[in-house]
């Protein structure tokens, strides 16, 4: 589970997806969130990502892999 503020830089691996995003997640200006291939992130509702730093997704076409935003409802 992740979620908070972010001021260091932080990589999300795909070793350890998927992540559940509990709270707003936030990456400060200065900071760089990096995604591994492969990752996946599933937000709660209600539940958002702002940033105001860097994001940067690492892929690789060799997999046939590409980015994708799946919505996702956390049903309780």
């Amino acid at each position: 589970m992740i979620g908070g503020v972010y001021s260091e830089n932080i990589t999300l691996f795909f070793r350890n997806s998927p992540y559940r995003v509990a709270s707003e997640l936030i990456v400060e200006a200065g900071a760089t969130m990096t995604i591994e291939t492969g990752v996946q992130m599933y937000f709660d509702t209600g539940v958002g990502l702002k940033v105001y730093g860097t994001i940067r997704a690492i892929v690789s076409y060799f997999n046939n892999n590409h980015p994708q935003l799946i919505l996702y409802h956390l049903y309780s």
